[in-house]
């Protein structure tokens, strides 16, 4: 076979549609049942992962989804810090609780890994999220109003079946905060914000502006039900991604360094962390954000006393908060070490850079996805900074990390269908002469 035509087979190959595994798996992550077969406790989606998960572990060592590349291996190495941490906090419970962990959040990165190979899956898997989000608006803006949760009610008639419960936190601006199928507010925040700029940018060449601009406002005012800062924040920080996209034409070193320089001089300036200062301006509660800065005051308190390995112990915070660490970055760091957290930003970091490098100018369907996912994983880091997460969301959020992998090794069309000169096939020339044809010459003549 010929390079043009292995590169040919290996595009139509890397660019197949979703697995129904992978649209089962996505979908049962807004299934809110929970149920236990053999004394193991399952939800719809780890269900799933339980059975997907060693399969696609399999295949990807076995390269059916192309080489292990440096962030694999560093996600590899923090699931396996994760693991060594759960066994030294809770070596009686080590096997449940890791092995319970392990599908949700290997689980998830493996199906964006693994099923998302080329722009035609990753379309699909934007539009099929984001009807998802569309479908959960009716019910959230019915639970805005009537703190009410008609889908988790509605299944938690079926037995043997339970379902999310309502959390009941005090409403804000006189309405309700909506979970949606979620086990907390802030959940379904998240769930909403890391697909608006995969929306409003991804699909920048595949729908109309006015379209596409509608779709990701719906997305935003269905994130902005759940009355959460948080994820709300990471929704703004994309749209100030897009828009300075937009009017710079690009020129993202300027903005990085830009956005170094003000953060210095708001630090210098501030008599507290600058990024109080930020997450102040924008919560919906002032009262959050002074709650974050204790969290994170103790949480780095606390790591500095257990930084390799990190602590099963609860932070030692005022008796009014409620203990939950509010910061997912800073619960991996005290929860699991100081490594734990450098594997994991390390392969999110490391898969940014990658991701961002090759010329995707040829092809602005391509670059057009890329800068979707770009940015909304940037606007989720920032999110995740404010909030916890486990369940589905630990589940979902790592599949959306996984699955931009397959754009660290995207090229523009044009670079991967043509065929290089040597390989296209010269076309047969007749030679017209009125001399009689000559016989061929043999090697020995021409050694003679």
């Amino acid at each position: 076979m010929s390079m043009a035509r292995t590169k040919m087979a290996a595009a139509a190959e890397g660019d197949r549609g979703l697995p129904i595994y992978f649209v089962i798996a996505l979908i049962a992550m807004v299934v809110p049942i929970t149920f236990e077969v053999g004394g193991l406790f399952l939800t719809a989606s780890r269900l799933v992962l339980l059975f997907v998960t060693p399969i696609l572990l399999i295949r990807l060592f076995g390269g059916h989804y192309g080489a292990l590349t440096k962030a694999d291996v560093l996600f590899g190495l923090f699931l396996t810090w994760f693991a060594m941490a759960m066994f030294l906090h809770w070596p009686s419970r080590f096997l449940t609780f890791v092995g319970s962990n392990f599908v949700i959040i290997a689980g998830g990165f493996l199906l964006g890994r693994c099923c998302i190979q080329g722009p035609r899956a990753f379309r699909q898997f934007i539009i099929l999220y984001g009807l998802l989000v569309l479908f959960s608006l009716p019910f959230g803006i019915y639970e805005m109003f009537t703190s009410e949760m008609p889908i988790a009610r509605f299944l938690e008639k079926i037995p043997g079946i339970a379902s999310s419960k309502d959390v009941d936190y005090p409403s804000r601006n006189e309405l309700e905060r909506v979970q949606f199928v979620f086990v907390h507010p802030i959940h379904y925040g998240l769930f909403c914000s890391y697909v608006f700029a995969m929306v409003a940018i991804g699909l920048r060449d595949s729908l109309p502006f006015v379209v596409r601009w509608a779709w990701a406002m719906a997305i935003a005012f269905a994130c902005f039900t759940s009355g959460s800062s948080g994820p709300f924040t990471g929704i703004l920080i994309s749209m100030a991604l897009i828009l300075y996209g937009a009017i710079s034409g690009g020129r993202w070193k300027i903005f990085i360094w830009t956005f170094v320089i003000f953060y210095a001089v708001l630090e210098v300036l501030s008599n507290r962390p600058a990024y109080f200062v930020i997450i102040e301006k924008m919560a919906f509660n002032p009262g959050t954000a002074y709650g974050r800065r204790l969290i994170l005051d103790a949480g780095l308190l606390q790591i500095t006393r257990t930084p390799i390995f990190g602590t099963a112990n609860p932070l030692p915070l005022p008796h009014w908060m409620t203990g939950s660490l509010d910061n997912y970055w800073l619960l991996v760091a005290v929860a699991f070490g100081v490594p734990a957290f450098v594997f994991l930003m390390s392969s999110y970091v490391y898969t940014i850079i990658k991701v961002c490098r090759p010329d995707l100018s040829a092809d602005p369907k391509l670059a057009a996805l890329r800068k979707g996912w770009v940015i909304g994983l940037i606007g989720s880091m920032f999110a995740l900074a404010t909030v916890a997460i486990w369940s589905e969301l630990l589940s979902l959020t790592f599949l959306v990390f996984g699955s931009g992998a397959w754009l660290m090794k995207a090229r523009a069309a044009s670079d991967d269908t043509a065929i290089p000169p040597e390989d296209i096939p010269e076309k047969p020339r007749h030679r017209y002469t009125r001399f009689p044809a000559q016989p061929p010459v043999s090697a020995g003549r021409l050694a003679r």
